[in-house]
């Protein structure tokens, strides 16, 4: 059962609230009278928004909801609750809600600051395509860079919350929409190589004052997923879809964790970043800020919350931006370094490259020398 709660915008009214039981189709008074849809709007005097959507043809029980651009995205909330008050059978109705081949989500994104190496800073600034392909060889599954967010999802009433409050499906914030339509820059950011465990992780290239936002947590809008380790606990979405970040997102996505409070060990760095949760339209939104000074060269980190470590020990950090254990990623680091330093080189990274090249000048002179001393015998 989905009920959807209105509030009279008519002023000095007898009906103040009514709550709309999708299911039965009917409008529910606090004084527990029921109205069909039709005799509610012709006999009580009531107005609210939602109730001035579009029509749509009630008969109908399949919609796909395509959007162009970001406002198309914030309205798709308004239009699945609108068209679940009108349609004959809302328990049939089934939402495919997917961006149009025109939806661009955000400006083309900055270069990419990259550092193969966790004690040093990034050298090397690499294209999107370049990133993308390279975290793709080091995560073992695609990933798309990117500083905006989509929203695509097969909905059913179901999937949806027992209760919205119909205003909340009309709430907006300035500062998200900006945040959406012009992310701020990366360029104050770097990732690092860890290790093959880890991962990467994102470094100060400078100064960052305490409350610094470094943009949304972007990624694509779900309802389902079978990969959870980027995804955020939903709140209080009005479609019940959470932002997952595996395969698409931005530098925030590369943010290890560290507890909030000493409450694994007394060893490890806090977290110095904080995610609060927005809403425009309904629709979540989270946003990642610095809640510390963070020097340059400092590793930026967010506590996951404990429930992300239902199955898994954490793993803390040092002021270094060093793992605290983690002997199984130093090993891992150690015997595949050549390999990690071959798929880096091929991406363009300039060091790794050097390496190669001096490890095989290295290996030459070792051979040299080894036949030069067997001659001699």
């Amino acid at each position: 059962m989905v009920n959807l709660l209105l509030k009279n915008k008519k002023l000095n009214t007898d009906v103040t609230a009514v709550t709309y039981n999708i299911l039965r189709q009917q409008f529910e008074m606090e004084n527990g009278h029921v109205y069909k849809r039709e005799t509610f709007l012709k006999q009580i005097d009531f107005n609210h928004p939602i109730l001035e959507e579009p029509s749509i043809q009630k008969t109908k029980n399949k919609f796909h909801y395509q959007y162009d651009d970001m406002n198309g995205l914030l309205h798709s909330a308004i239009f699945i609750y609108s068209t679940l008050m009108q349609v004959d059978n809302p328990s049939q109705c089934v939402f495919k809600i997917t961006p149009s081949p025109n939806f661009q989500s955000a400006l083309e994104p900055d270069p990419i600051f990259f550092s193969p190496n966790l004690h040093q800073s990034a050298k090397d600034c690499l294209s999107i395509r370049q990133f993308n392909g390279l975290i793709r060889r080091l995560y073992g599954y695609p990933f798309e860079f990117s500083q905006g967010v989509k929203l695509q999802a097969d909905l059913k009433i179901d999937h949806l919350p027992k209760e919205v409050d119909a205003d909340f499906l009309y709430d907006s914030s300035t500062d998200i929409l900006q945040l959406l339509k012009t992310p701020p820059s990366h360029k104050n950011c770097e990732l690092r190589l860890i290790d093959p465990i880890i991962g990467c992780g994102v470094f100060a290239r400078s100064a960052l004052a305490s409350g610094t936002c470094l943009g949304l947590y972007t990624g694509v809008k779900k309802c389902q997923s079978s990969h959870w380790s980027y995804t955020f606990k939903i709140e209080q979405d009005a479609l019940n879809t959470f932002m997952d970040a595996r395969h698409s997102g931005n530098i925030t996505r590369f943010i290890n964790h560290a507890p909030s409070t000493n409450h694994f060990s007394k060893k490890g760095q806090l977290a110095n970043v904080e995610s609060t949760r927005h809403y425009i339209n309904g629709i979540e939104f989270i946003k990642y800020k610095t809640i510390k000074a963070i020097e340059a060269g400092e590793q930026l980190l967010i506590d996951y919350g404990d429930e992300y470590f239902r199955s898994s020990n954490p793993i803390e950090f040092k002021s270094n931006g060093k793992p605290i254990g983690n002997w199984k990623g130093k090993f891992e680091l150690l015997i595949n370094k050549t390999k990690l330093m071959r798929i880096l080189a091929f991406y363009g990274i300039q060091s790794a490259y050097t390496y190669l090249i001096a490890r095989l000048i290295l290996i030459l002179l070792t051979l040299l020398i080894g036949l030069g001393l067997f001659k001699t015998i």
